[in-house]
């Protein structure tokens, strides 16, 4: 789950947080939902460019994530 952290429409600052050890993976869109779309997409797909983001969710699966 992407929790937003500014927004005044559905742009803003987005972070993805592990529950497990707290890290987080911070971005910025201009449409916040689609942007998570395409991150759960590609980190399914095995496909995600940020490499410590897919091994964990490689590891840990969807449910770790917020």
């Amino acid at each position: 789950m992407i929790t937003r952290i500014k927004s005044n429409s559905k742009s803003g600052i987005y972070q993805i947080r592990s529950k497990i050890n707290g890290k987080t993976y911070i971005g910025s869109s201009c449409n916040i939902h689609l942007r998570k779309t395409q991150h759960f997409k590609q980190l399914r797909d095995n496909k995600h460019y940020n490499t410590h983001l897919q091994k964990h969710y490689n590891k840990y699966g969807d449910k770790d994530l917020e």
